[in-house]
């Protein structure tokens, strides 16, 4: 009796087996087909971004670029026709004479924008880098700022600078430009440390007033674009180009050739375009002298009559 016990368990163990079997064996299959639709999803979208995303240039440029196609953009960007302007371009991210604490700033990181979280030893030991790499870029390309104390993201975080580091910075900044070829004059670059402050409480939104953090700045350093005609490097002899947002650099021998030719065909543009331009504005005196120096001339009448009989 015990033995049919037995036998009849196994044959009840064996069938609720094979009935959990194929549940089990659906919800993996539910699951793989899941996991499957997800990575097409996601290789049809970054497909569609590689081969569908077009390219465009914002600024106006005067120099060669090299051709671009849907998956990479043109290497160069050299001096614009509209040179950038710092006032103007500051009205982006910050439109009061401070930052507010731990706040995201309204811009990303660009061709003309470069964030730095400027913690530690940045001031000394990797700033004068920062100064050469950047600024390099920034003068071989349209211009652009150097924000030292914000995220990646453009949170606002600061760089407790007292005022001795401040002037130490002022003098590395001026130092490291100096030893560019060609030297750099001032009117090309500035350095402004901008205050940080707390956010408002409510108290002090009543009584109009701010609590800002002690000697902590936001350290803005704004490059213009370089003299046309010139590529500058840096006091150990490295160029470097901004492109996007990032810098590519140190150029090797081939791409500066490149830059270089670059510039001398604009050069020869201009004066093919100012030539033109001259041309056509004799060709117009020519035309219009004329008819300005017969204004006052008033034809003669003639004294003598001619008359006419017609006979009948």
């Amino acid at each position: 009796m015990n033995f049919l016990n037995k036998r009849k368990r196994k044959e009840d163990n064996r069938e609720d087996a094979l009935l959990v079997q194929p549940s089990k064996k659906s919800r993996v299959m539910s699951l793989v087909k899941k996991v499957g639709q997800g990575l097409r999803d996601k290789i049809a979208v970054a497909v569609k971004a590689l081969t569908s995303r077009t390219y465009r240039q914002e600024v106006n440029s005067s120099l060669f670029t090299t051709p671009a196609g849907p998956l990479r953009s043109g290497r160069y960007l050299m001096t614009p026709l509209e040179p950038f302007s710092v006032k103007k371009s500051s009205l982006e991210w910050r439109q009061s004479s401070y930052y507010i604490y731990d706040s995201v700033i309204s811009v990303t990181e660009s061709r003309r924008h470069e964030f730095k979280t400027g913690g530690g030893n940045y001031p000394i030991s990797i700033l004068p880098e920062h100064i050469r790499k950047y600024g390099s870029g920034f003068l071989n390309s349209d211009g652009g700022v150097l924000l030292a104390g914000i995220l990646d993201n453009g949170r606002i975080r600061g760089i407790r600078c007292s005022f001795e580091m401040r002037r130490r910075i002022l003098d590395i900044v001026d130092k490291e430009f100096m030893g560019f070829l060609p030297k750099v004059p001032p009117t090309l670059y500035s350095v402004k440390f901008i205050p940080v402050a707390y956010r408002q409480t409510d108290r002090e939104r009543r009584e109009g007033r701010r609590t800002f953090l002690d000697d902590t700045y936001v350290i803005e350093i704004s490059i213009k674009a370089g003299e046309k005609g010139e590529l500058y490097e840096t006091s150990k002899h490295e160029v470097f180009v901004r492109r996007e947002s990032s810098v590519q650099g140190p150029l090797n021998p081939l791409q500066i050739k490149d830059i270089v030719l670059s510039k001398y065909r604009a050069k020869i543009e201009e004066r093919r375009i100012a030539k033109l331009m001259s041309a056509e504005k004799e060709e117009c005196s020519a035309e219009t002298t004329p008819k300005e120096s017969n204004k006052n001339y008033t034809p003669k009448r003639s004294s003598s009559k001619n008359v006419v009989v017609i006979s009948p």
